[in-house]
Formats: structure tokens, C-alpha cells, sequence
């Protein structure tokens, strides 16, 4: 992994606690997610691209489910995109 994929990776699971502590909206963490694809260096393991399925599931759950759907959706979607990237951190030896 590059160095750079690592911040970014480190980063967004930063971000993701964030939104569960309720300090970002799903908006917010939606455009982390976003600018993440457009940082991330290519790679065989292509980490941008689970990124960005992350990324449009969020925003599928923002437009077609109810307010109080969301938040709890978009955290289980967020639970098991930390879990690639913690599982890419470990292997990669952090």
C-alpha cells in the first residue's frame, strides 16, 4: 500500500468514527468518501473503488430512505467499509 493510500485509509476511518459519534451528517461523509476516490494512488488491491461503492450507497440511502432510516443505515453501510480498511491496515502491517 502507498503512503498516501494509508493517510487516506487512516483518514476516513477517522471520518467514519466522526459520523458515529455524530459529528458529521451523512452528507458530510459522503464528500470525505468522495474526495477520498479522487486522492487515492491505483493500486492492485484497488481500495478506490470500495470507496466508491461506499460513496454512492451513501447516497442511494439519503434520497430513497426516511430521516430517521438514514443515519442507522448509512452507519451499517460505514461499519463494514471500516472493516476493509482496518483489515487493508492490518495486513499492510500498521
Amino acid at each position: 500500500m502507498t503512503r498516501t493510500n494509508r493517510a487516506i485509509i487512516i483518514s476516513l476511518i477517522d471520518s467514519i468514527d466522526q459520523f458515529e459519534a455524530g459529528d458529521l451528517e451523512i452528507g458530510e461523509i459522503q464528500g470525505k468518501l468522495q474526495v477520498s476516490v479522487d486522492l487515492m494512488e491505483r493500486e492492485p488491491q484497488n481500495f478506490a473503488s470500495v470507496v466508491s461503492l461506499a460513496e454512492a450507497d451513501l447516497e442511494g440511502i439519503q434520497f430513497t430512505m426516511l430521516l430517521d432510516e438514514q443515519r442507522p443505515a448509512a452507519a451499517f453501510r460505514l461499519d463494514s467499509l471500516r472493516t476493509v480498511l482496518q483489515s487493508a491496515l492490518e495486513a499492510d502491517g500498521l
